[in-house]
């Protein structure tokens, strides 16, 4: 039985090595392909979106320079789950996020010279896929930030006289 050769996070496949050596600030639908047959579990193995490490493979890419980054899993064969995390050992990855390949994109900003490290498993432990895709998409210009909401811990009314903090009723006046 082959196992695949980046069954193992010590032998993650990195994504475009070199880059850092490279002008190129954008990139738009380059993939990445791989399979999870015959794939083990490691021990010391996160779990991935809550699911016990079953058919996981693995790959890697260092961010050159500050960026948005779109990945987008698609597998042929079996619903497939990403997971997408940074640390330098297996033992101590912090999880970004995950999803299932249900989804369409996962984006996420990247700091220059960072490794980010997916897995890929099968979402219901028992069925591989012989065809994963990973597409990626990177973009240098990151922009303004996206304020998203007001802070939690207070309120401001239409009326500059009036200030709502959480929790009491104050009227200013």
């Amino acid at each position: 039985e082959i196992r695949p050769p980046n069954d193992n996070f010590a032998n993650r496949i990195p994504i475009f090595p070199g880059w850092t050596n490279l002008s190129l600030t954008n990139f738009s639908g380059t993939n990445v392909t791989g399979f999870n047959k015959n794939a083990t579990p490691e021990p010391g193995e996160p779990r991935h979106q809550g699911r016990n490490p079953n058919l996981s493979v693995w790959w890697s890419l260092t961010a050159p320079m500050d960026g948005h980054v779109i990945v987008n899993l698609t597998s042929t064969d079996a619903p497939q789950l990403l997971a997408a995390y940074t640390g330098n050992a297996l033992t101590n990855l912090l999880p970004l996020t995950a999803y299932t390949n249900t989804l369409t994109n996962y984006e996420f900003v990247a700091t220059n010279n960072v490794q980010y490290l997916f897995a890929v498993d099968s979402q219901s432990g028992f069925n591989y896929s012989t065809n994963i895709t990973l597409n990626l998409t990177f973009n240098s210009d990151i922009g303004a930030p996206i304020i998203t909401g007001q802070p939690a811990d207070e309120f401001r009314d239409s009326d500059p006289r009036k200030t709502n903090q959480i929790g009491t009723n104050v009227l200013g006046g």
